[in-house]
């Protein structure tokens, strides 16, 4: 992530926003009886996550259970399958510092991808911007449980790498330690705020001075199934996610052919693509992270849905402002030919729009492959009677860091040959944002663990021992 000098903002701690499921207006009501038994279920709430909270050496950031409460008590309470505890890993993939992979992660249900697409300067060793601080990390766990989070490292260097790689690998482990706690999909929420605060103990811990550790932004969640199945008697998978800064998640629904934002509106700053929001690692008070926007979101998927996780370095390059265009021609409603001069009541709905821009596109050219490959895929589905290949997870994550690479091209083309110049701020001419990007797609779906393959697909990969697992 490219980041300014900016100055240390306050901690907030707003309530977090729901996805889905909001409350009717009268149970805000405080002189309707339904009310009461809301306060007695949030005192009951508020008794249990107490002490669900094991006696840990690290603090926790939102100082008490009430102000972290508060940012999970939408997430309803699903009852989630039971889960072993230390439950084995079928699969383990990560980067962008794998030596076995060094490109991609991939089998039949998940890829992952980190890149830089920062220009490679004549008489230089390294590509500006080196090393990637971007990460990601994706566990397949036995009973059909997938943990996944990428981080975004803030500015350059090796402070920001270690921070993001610190926080990447402090979330997952937390949440698998912790995983045989969780009975519904608010327990979720509650242990995935819970992995923040060791995730910035992790990235502050051995230094004399906290304010030489790095700072970074994570996205990470997990995707389990529910006990009760659908009307149609078919198992019902969630996916419930915490986010702090500006990486985005997608969700695709496979029998709708819709995609929706998850993460929509997490990044409140829409002037300023350089303000990520919040953080880990020291920045505000005495070394504390910038929980601005930390958000908790709850998803309902379907088996053969599609999740991606995507860092900025991706989704700026999906944005429309990035790509060159303007306002008018985004939406006539929006009657500016600059960005900046949309006024404050306009920004919702310019936020809006951009997210509907970057839907449209990333399902019709980057999930689906585009108006071409959808007819000819729909043909030789219809003879070969097989599975869709071209949507797979590695196809998909191929075809996102393509689109970055290219719509940067011309920029960082112009930077290696003008090396001691600034880039002219032109997003007509050069479209796009130079960063390090990172892309992590999921395939919601069952996996034999038993026989050590997928229950599907037809991929092969080596697992983190070195053996070969071929798919079904």
């Amino acid at each position: 992530m490219a980041d300014p000098n900016m100055l240390r903002s306050s901690n907030g701690l707003s309530r977090s926003p729901q996805t889905s499921n909001h409350s009717p207006d009268h149970l805000n009501d405080p002189n309707n009886n339904n009310n009461k038994d809301s306060d007695k279920k949030k005192e009951k709430q508020m008794k249990k996550y107490s002490k669900f909270d094991p006696k840990e050496e690290f603090p926790d950031v939102f100082k008490d259970v009430e102000a972290r409460y508060l940012k999970f008590e939408h997430v309803p309470d699903y009852k989630i399958r039971k889960i072993k505890k230390n439950p084995k890993i079928f699969d383990d993939s990560w980067g962008p510092y794998d030596v076995q992979f060094p490109d991609d992660q991939y089998s039949s249900f998940i890829c992952g991808r980190s890149i830089s697409t920062y220009p490679h300067i004549p008489g230089k060793d390294k590509r500006d911007g080196d090393p990637i601080c971007d990460s990601f990390q994706v566990q397949l766990l036995e009973d059909n449980v997938v943990l996944a989070v990428i981080c975004d490292g803030c500015n350059w260097g090796d402070r920001p790498k270690d921070a993001s790689n610190k926080a990447k690998e402090g979330m997952l482990n937390y949440m698998r330690s912790h995983i045989h706690e969780m009975s519904d999909a608010r327990d979720v929420g509650h242990v995935l705020l819970r992995a923040l605060s060791y995730c910035h103990s992790k990235i502050c811990e051995g230094f004399t001075d906290v304010w030489d550790a790095g700072t970074t932004t994570l996205y990470g969640g997990m995707l389990f199934r529910l006990k009760e199945l659908d009307a149609e008697h078919n198992e019902q998978w969630a996916w419930v996610s915490v986010s702090i800064g500006d990486c985005k998640c997608f969700h695709y629904s496979a029998t709708q052919g819709t995609l929706t934002e998850i993460t929509e509106g997490n990044r409140q700053n829409v002037h300023d693509a350089r303000d990520c929001g919040g953080r880990l690692g020291p920045y505000v008070g005495d070394g504390e992270p910038d929980l601005r926007n930390v958000f908790v979101y709850y998803t309902m998927c379907s088996e053969n849905d599609t999740i991606l996780l995507l860092s900025d370095g991706v989704h700026d390059n999906l944005d429309p402002q990035t790509l060159g265009m303007t306002p008018r021609q985004l939406d006539s409603s929006l009657d500016y030919t600059e960005w900046k001069d949309i006024p404050p009541e306009l920004e919702p709905l310019a936020s809006s729009l951009k997210t509907r821009h970057m839907q449209n596109f990333l399902i019709r050219d980057l999930i689906l492959g585009g108006e071409d490959q959808v007819k000819m895929r729909n043909k030789v589905l219809a003879f070969m009677k097989t599975d869709d290949d071209s949507m797979s997870p590695l196809n998909i994550t191929s075809r996102i860091m393509k689109h970055c690479l290219a719509v940067t091209a011309s920029g960082r083309q112009w930077m290696e040959q003008n090396p001691k110049d600034r880039l002219p701020l032109d997003y007509v001419l050069y479209p796009g944002k130079m960063d390090h990007a990172t892309c992590v797609v999921l395939k919601v779906g069952k996996y034999d663990v038993k026989n050590g393959t997928p229950s599907s697909g037809s991929q092969k990969r080596r697992n983190s021992k070195g053996a070969i697992i071929p798919g079904k």
